[in-house]
């Protein structure tokens, strides 16, 4: 019998780790089932590609290998009754397990290049053979669109390069189909008796969002998200980590350095450390921080686990350091790690998660250049409730080795999470986390800890305040789990003034699940001032996961992720906010994000990770954040800020527009509602380039019709004015 897991949860976190208490145990009964499937009825790998135009269903002879687990690509392959059809061919990575993740694109297809992609082969001996429609014209059979035959596998990575035709289209979507098998000479359909077919959904050309894209990924297949951003004045470098693909099979932590403002980075990914009960490596990474010192080392933490989720997985948390600005880095130290559980309902397992690193970075403090960890670990395996401590370590040796794990929270904190860590000027730490149970949401304790000997000892735990969270599903327990910290900022000069911003759900009765919020104080956090709202929309719509950095002036900077652009409350874009009183009041918001984008859905669900990349100084602001904008799951746009802020123009709308059929093969249908019909509609639509492309004045009406059928598949950009207002929507054509 086969056995399939389907699961349907959307943090990383408690996306696979199903069973450690009865949230875990609750999600693991309800969205974990078991359904027993004859494997005689599923013997084959299909792929994904689109069908029509693409061959990839048993009635018309798609791809397809029968399964045998020990030849495949990369780490994983299952088997599926039929083809699995989907537009970004994503399909088979929904239908049990993500195993299209043999193939690594880097950087982006332009016509007349040379490119290599790097193929993972579950052995020696297997034989490649590929194709892109480089022409996106639904087929695999013109001209250079074989890209490779025969080509002979080596056990583990193989670099396959290929000349991308002079005459490729650009800016558009297209497939690609890699097959691997121990037989020759495959075509792009039909059978195999061994082996794998992958299917990629591919960008060709280079997108411009308005934002920067940190890890050119022409590919649809991978999410990327949690951005830790660090400047290194030292190397004149800013330095990103974040998820890359952080799951089972993926690349490893994703890291980027530019040295010339952000304007162009250099990529890559962090290998994973080594379990030191198996002597084999780990399996995922994610959770990333990056912190520097005064000296110029930056480190980067993340958690790693072996992804045995059957038994309670090993996890740890370890720490990566690179002593030039980012551009190489050393092999990661382990801070702590904890043991597979014996058995199910174990109350001495731990699992660790949700780590945040701070370095003293004070030239008057008798710690400087000493780097601080805080992370949680999670109580037992299958547990009546889902109980975790937050914990602390350090190092004093520039990152070499890491001190003893100790508890902070006191026994009366059972539920602590999400914690953040910082450094005030005279050396004093403070440690910020909420306590709250993440099966049932509602109220949220905020707890506050200080240690005044560089974190030896600790006292005694702060009640800060008790807010209402926002709603653990957005939009009626319908949207993505917008879960994000409550982030705590010291002053840069003044050692007890500290700042907590968070999001809340303070307006329940007005359908508003969550806003911004920012708290004060002047006592080293005994007393606190009243919240200040920081969004300043006039909507009932969702601002989330904040992050906060302070400016060597005492500015406090503010991102988040926010929907007022839409009616509906669906599109996100990113927005910031500053304030030069103390956070008494704030600065108009900003809008950083270019343009709107729909939460990123990844195999795992809906998910955008939970914290966005915020670092500063005092000329400017640097921001990275995750949008969907040409990848569906998910990549990691960049954006600066000069002072005062000055972001993309902000749009405001009254109308709402219903858009339809999108995805749109021939006609795209624009009608607006709650509007007067005694204003000039203009539609503007742009290519992903920024080309202009069309442009129609419709005088007092309220919609329109635009003939897509001669433009190539791809992504395009609608701007719609009606009268004063704007909305930005993004459209796909087939």
């Amino acid at each position: 019998m086969l056995y399939i897991c389907i699961c349907y949860e959307t943090s990383f976190h408690e996306l696979i780790f199903t069973g450690m208490n009865s949230l875990k145990m609750f999600f693991s009964l309800i969205a974990c089932l078991l359904i027993s499937v004859p494997l005689s009825a599923q013997v084959y790998d299909f792929g994904d590609a689109i069908e029509p135009p693409y061959s990839t269903l048993m009635p018309n002879n798609g791809a397809r290998h029968t399964v045998n687990s020990g030849i495949r690509l990369g780490m994983f392959i299952d088997a599926e009754h039929d083809g699995q059809p989907s537009l970004f061919s994503e399909g088979d990575d929904f239908s049990l397990s993500d195993d299209d993740d043999g193939v690594v694109f880097s950087g982006w297809l332009l016509p007349g290049n040379t490119y290599s992609v790097i193929v993972h082969s579950s052995i020696s001996g297997l034989f490649l053979s590929a194709w892109i429609d480089f022409q996106a014209n639904g087929n695999w059979t013109d001209s250079g669109d074989q890209i490779c035959n025969n080509v002979f596998l080596n056990q583990g990575a193989n670099l396959i390069s290929f000349t991308i035709p002079s005459g490729a289209a650009v800016n558009v979507y297209t497939y690609a189909r890699f097959r691997c098998s121990l037989m020759q000479n495959l075509s792009y359909d039909g059978l195999a008796s061994d082996g794998e077919v992958e299917d990629y959904c591919i960008y060709l050309g280079v997108p411009v969002p308005g934002n920067i894209i940190v890890k050119p990924d022409p590919a649809t297949s991978f999410c990327q998200n949690e951005i830790s951003l660090a400047l290194v004045p030292t190397h004149n470098t800013i330095v990103a980590a974040f998820n890359d693909n952080p799951f089972p099979g993926g690349f490893g932590l994703g890291i980027a350095s530019s040295q010339d403002d952000g304007q162009t980075w250099t990529a890559g990914n962090l290998p994973y450390p080594m379990n030191p009960f198996s002597g084999v490596s780990m399996l995922d990474a994610f959770d990333p921080s990056v912190a520097t010192d005064n000296l110029g080392n930056v480190f980067a933490a993340h958690i790693s686990t072996d992804n045995n989720w059957a038994a309670g997985p090993v996890s740890g948390l370890f720490v990566h350091k690179s002593v030039n600005g980012g551009l190489t880095w050393l092999p990661p130290v382990t801070v702590a790690v904890d043991n597979t559980a014996s058995g199910m309902g174990d109350p001495a397992y731990r699992f660790n998660d949700r780590c945040q690193i701070r370095c003293d970075q004070h030239s008057g403090s008798p710690y400087q250049n000493h780097l601080y960890a805080s992370w949680i670990k999670d109580r037992g395996w299958y547990m009546p409730l889902p109980y975790s401590d937050v914990y602390f370590s350090r190092s004093t040796d520039g990152g070499n080795s890491f001190s003893q794990a100790v508890t902070v929270n006191d026994a009366g904190s059972n539920m602590a999470n999400m914690p953040v860590l910082d450094v005030s000027s005279d050396g004093d730490i403070y440690y910020l986390w909420v306590d709250y149970n993440v099966i049932s949401g509602g109220q949220g304790k905020i707890f506050l800890d200080k240690s005044t000997d560089g974190g030896l000892t600790w006292g005694t735990d702060i009640l800060v305040d008790s807010i209402p969270l926002p709603p653990l599903y957005l939009n009626g327990l319908s949207d993505v789990r917008a879960k994000g910290a409550a982030v705590l900022r010291t002053h840069p000069t003044i050692p007890d003034k500290l700042f907590i911003v968070y999001a809340a759900n303070a307006n329940p009765a007005l359908n508003e699940e969550s806003d911004i919020y920012l708290i004060s104080s002047s006592d080293g956090g005994i007393n606190w001032t009243q919240p200040v709202r920081v969004n300043d929309d006039l909507t009932t719509t969702d601002q989330v996961l904040p992050w906060m950095e302070l400016k060597s002036d005492g500015t406090i900077d503010i991102a988040w992720y926010d929907r007022r652009n839409d009616p509906a409350d669906l599109l996100w874009d990113v927005y910031f906010s500053s304030s030069t009183d103390g956070g008494q009041t704030f600065q108009p918001n900003v809008r950083v994000s270019s343009v709107s984008f729909q939460t990123p859905r990844t195999t795992q669900g809906l998910w955008f990770g939970e914290y966005l990349g915020l670092a500063t100084n005092n000329q400017k602001t640097y921001i990275a954040f995750t949008s969907s904008f040409v990848d569906p799951m998910g990549d990691i746009f960049f954006s600066r800020l000069n002072n005062p802020a000055i972001g993309v123009p902000e749009y405001h709308s009254d109308f709402t527009v219903n858009i339809y059929p999108n995805p749109c093969h021939d006609e795209l249908n624009i009608v607006l509602t709650n509007c007067a019909m005694n204003k000039m509609f203009v539609i503007e639509l742009y290519a992903a380039s920024g080309q202009l492309i069309v442009f129609r004045e419709y005088p007092n009406s309220n919609q329109a019709i635009i003939d897509l059928s001669a433009f190539v598949k791809g992504v395009y950009v609608l701007k719609m004015t009606y009268g004063n207002d704007v909305q930005f929507k993004k459209i796909v054509k087939l």
